[in-house]
């Protein structure tokens, strides 16, 4: 193994032996390479959606306190070193190759999977890189995804819906017990808003726990989306009302930042010094402080590209409720693919409830990825007319092509299909998104 796509190209190739819910393996490699993961406090984070965002705006909040902070998310867009980051910086080429080949054998050996490997190899380079702090998210589920081997200072879980019911269980108690298998004895929990059923599965495992739990507080207060990239909102922080202003837009980035907000207090009460003043300046520069992207972002201005990542029921509802309330949907170009595994006739009933200009469904070359075909076939059958649009980048350029400056394109869904898309941009050099 002597470069850095090598070495990508094998922990890819762990993904023959499938996703693996326990934590064996785990804290096997931990323990051969010296349980860095007690080396600096960790912030752990679960959730249905949302969790990406809510990451990004606590690791940002925390930077601009002066911290040094480690960031794992999953999965990425473009590049695999998206998933680990220090100060916003994805890992290095080169530690990637190092840390791969040193953690070869032993993950041969016990045919770890492909998220052990790569999360064993962000708690070292955390480590490594001497982060003050580091944020956390689970893969999936919680109880027994390979995260979950820290003992943090606070624990989140955003909200719970209905997603990888294969693995978590098919309904919202089933996968908040799941989600709730992060919560640790006497650590602070923090939950976003869920249904009544979900949040008594959480607050009964807390309580069973002795952890204190905190809600996210209601009194969010959306002043203005001006854009898809400026919201103004209010929201009480440390007992004062407070206006803050967000590069992520939505109702539901409103509560992610809430959410971030509320664990920021409880990290100064347990010896992080965070204030007010990091906290607003954390919610503004979240993009620019984790690197944050495809969420209702702009990738171009003419024609008028919007992606974001959206890819269940409840994760598409609400970024076409932001949408529609900034864009007219009968002059927008919908374009969407999604997992094999997501629920389409949930997905099918969302869209179906505006007047599109047109709707196209497409796929790229993962194999996760829903054939654009069987998504149209299925939409035909509940009445919902969509094109069959190919591969993704087949499809954007059907929508793009004689635009008018009056209509409008979002792509959404999946972020193998997202990221296939900005890959392509990058290979052609088309302009990078515009402020």
């Amino acid at each position: 193994m002597h470069s850095y796509r090598a070495a990508v190209e094998y922990l890819f190739r762990l993904q023959q032996f499938g996703i693996k819910l326990g934590l064996n393996n785990t804290r096997a490699l931990l323990r051969w390479w010296g349980r860095p993961e007690q080396a600096y406090p960790v912030v752990h984070v679960a959730g249905t959606n949302g969790k990406g965002s809510t990451c990004a705006f606590i690791a940002s909040i925390l930077a601009e306190a002066g911290y040094r902070v480690g960031l794992y998310t999953s999965p990425h867009l473009v590049d695999f070193r998206e998933r680990i980051r220090v100060d916003g910086k994805p890992i290095p080429r080169t530690a990637v190759l190092e840390y791969t080949r040193a953690l070869r054998p032993l993950v041969d050996a016990r045919r770890a999977t492909f998220f052990e490997a790569t999360t064993v190899m962000a708690f070292r380079y955390f480590a490594d890189a001497g982060v003050d702090v580091a944020i956390i998210e689970t893969g999936l589920g919680g109880r027994l995804d390979a995260t979950n081997v820290v003992h943090p200072l606070v624990n989140v879980i955003t909200g719970i819906a209905l997603d990888h019911a294969e693995h978590l269980g098919g309904t919202v108690e089933a996968i908040a017990r799941e989600k709730a298998g992060i919560i640790k004895r006497g650590v602070p929990v923090v939950i976003g808003a869920m249904t009544a059923p979900a949040r008594k599965v959480i607050a009964d495992a807390a309580r069973r726990k002795g952890a204190p739990l905190r809600e996210s507080p209601a009194e969010v207060t959306l002043l203005t989306i001006r854009d898809f990239d400026r919201m103004d909102f209010t929201h009480t922080h440390s007992g004062v009302p407070m206006r803050f202003r967000s590069p992520l837009a939505g109702v539901h980035q409103a509560a992610n930042a809430a959410l971030a907000l509320t664990v920021a207090e409880i990290l100064a009460e347990r010896g992080v010094p965070l204030s007010p003043h990091h906290a607003r300046l954390g919610i503004a520069g979240v993009k620019r402080r984790t690197g944050i992207a495809a969420r209702l972002e702009r990738l171009s201005k003419a024609p008028e590209i919007i992606v974001d990542v959206a890819h269940n029921p409840d994760g598409i509802r609400t970024a076409l409720a932001t949408w529609t309330s900034l864009r007219p949907p009968e002059r927008t170009h919908l374009v969407f693919g999604l997992g094999r595994a997501k629920d389409l006739d949930g997905v099918l009933a969302c869209i179906r409830r505006w007047p599109w200009l047109s709707i196209r469904a497409v796929d790229c070359d993962a194999t996760e990825i829903r054939p654009a075909r069987g998504i149209a076939a299925r939409a035909v059958q509940l009445g919902v007319k969509v094109m069959e649009g190919g591969d993704v980048v087949t499809g954007m350029a059907e929508a793009a092509e004689s635009l008018p400056d009056d209509e409008h394109i979002l792509l959404l869904g999946s972020h193998f299909i997202v990221g296939a898309w900005l890959a392509r941009m990058q290979e052609t050099c088309l302009p990078p998104a515009v402020p």
